[in-house]
């Protein structure tokens, strides 16, 4: 298992494992650039998460799984 550190606006630094990242091959609609994210889990909280970009800590959005 690899992992690897990820700047995040809403949590700062943190550890994922490399498998984790999710490839957009055409990025998502609006941010074209951005092409690998993760979902983090919030804690305490079952149904949200955040979509964090992998290369752009301030780009994250609040989603359900």
């Amino acid at each position: 298992m690899i992992k690897m550190k990820i700047d995040t606006f809403y949590f700062g630094e943190m550890e994922i494992k490399e498998d984790s990242i999710l490839t957009f091959e055409s990025g998502i609609p609006g941010f074209e650039e951005e092409k690998q994210f993760t979902i983090i889990n919030l804690p305490d909280n079952p149904t949200f998460h955040i979509l964090q970009s992998i290369n752009n800590k301030d780009l994250s959005f609040v989603i359900t799984v």
